[in-house]
């Protein structure tokens, strides 16, 4: 299957583009049915010899190319009436009748200029079906989100990303007013079910089917949030496809590289070092522990808390035993084949290094965060 693509370059185009080819190479493996021959990808630098060529040999046109915003108001005729006046003359004059998908607008209904021009797009592609037959499918998407939107001209996600991000203010008007909101994920898995003929329609319009409706203010709350989070040592329970999870992911996405990185402090002694590295709100935290050759850590026990230990590199051997009994349970356990070993409640327990030349390094979850003020952690020997 031959594939056209205007607007390869834009948001949409670039996140299309990219699934396609993940298809493309096997990489992606939710459509095990789709064949993609090649993918034609048209921006606004493409010269109209290609874009012809594209159009003489698709078998399935995703007409993204359009214009948002624009000092100058001849940009939204010339590029969403224009152009897609344009790729319809040329479908028509090679006789394809292959199907043709259009990125239209929620706006398509306003009388502002990038609605009208929108509109007419939709009337243009409308009009080129009832005459020739061709399959045409018009989405009117709403507030699009998510990686590689542009700040200050596709959506508000964005903006508000891009400046929370930095340390920047956000201004919210219209706290009240509610928007409705859609993952670019989301829109590209429905683009990709149109491919293989299996669009979603309300109507006369296809749609997305995963919308989030919520108010200007609880996004710009959520996005807050999001910005004051230790995100490199907290572990956030953002949930299953979750809008909350895809907001996360999409702030993330703006944040500067030299901000994707943190500093663990770690506690030194003769034994080896510690390092809390990340914490939950309510599930407890991950931490490594580092013990050098031939020496001994733990010999305490808890209360309440319980432990599971994985040994990431190097050859050890955890001991537990139940608090008042004298029977010592051991477990041998290595780098080259990690196991967990859970540290029972109510169990003194402690890890040897079995190696005289090399590091143990330990990876330990604790059901709870670490509380200087009530550690639960009683010392005695295993």
């Amino acid at each position: 299957m031959r594939i056209l693509v205007t607007g390869s370059n834009g948001f949409v185009g670039k996140n299309l583009c990219r699934t396609l080819k993940n298809i493309e190479q096997g990489r992606d493996v939710r459509f095990p049915d789709l064949h993609i021959g090649k993918i034609m990808e048209i921006d606004a630098s493409s010269p109209y010899s290609e874009l012809e060529t594209a159009c003489k040999n698709a078998d399935f046109v995703f007409h993204l190319a359009g214009v948002n915003r624009s000092e100058n108001e001849n940009d939204f005729t010339e590029v969403n009436v224009g152009f897609t006046k344009r790729v319809t003359e040329l479908l028509e004059k090679h006789g394809n009748r292959c199907p043709v998908m259009l990125s239209s607008s929620i706006m398509a209904e306003t009388e502002t200029i990038y609605g009208k021009t929108k509109k007419q797009a939709e009337d243009i592609l409308l009009d080129y079906s009832e005459r020739t037959g061709v399959k045409v499918l018009i989405y009117r998407f709403a507030n699009l989100f998510g990686k590689w939107s542009r700040p200050d001209y596709n959506s508000v996600v964005a903006t508000f990303c891009y400046r929370l991000s930095r340390g920047l203010p956000i201004t919210v008007t219209e706290s009240d007013r509610e928007i409705t909101l859609c993952h670019i994920d989301d829109v590209v898995n429905e683009l990709v079910f149109a491919l293989s003929g299996k669009e979603y329609r309300e109507g006369l319009y296809c749609e997305v089917r995963k919308r989030y409706r919520l108010t200007v203010g609880e996004l710009a709350q959520m996005l807050k949030r999001i910005s004051e989070t230790d995100f490199l040592k907290e572990i956030t329970e953002c949930g299953d496809d979750s809008l909350y999870a895809k907001l996360f992911s999409t702030y993330l996405s703006y944040l500067p590289p030299d901000k994707a990185k943190s500093f663990y402090p770690a506690r030194s002694d003769t034994r080896g070092s510690f390092a809390e590295l990340f914490k939950t709100e309510k599930s407890g935290q991950i931490s490594v522990n580092i013990i050098k050759p031939g020496m001994t850590k733990g010999k305490h026990w808890h209360s309440l808390k319980w432990e599971v230990f994985v040994v990431l590199s190097g050859e050890g051997i955890v001991r537990q035993r139940q608090k008042g009994d004298t029977e010592v349970f051991e477990y041998r356990v290595s780098g080259l084949s990690p196991e967990g070993v859970c540290v029972l409640p109510g169990y003194v327990h402690s890890i040897e290094n079995l190696s005289l030349t090399e590091n143990l390094v330990l990876l330990i979850y604790a059901s709870e965060n670490f509380d200087i003020s009530r550690p639960d952690t009683f010392s005695e020997e295993v």
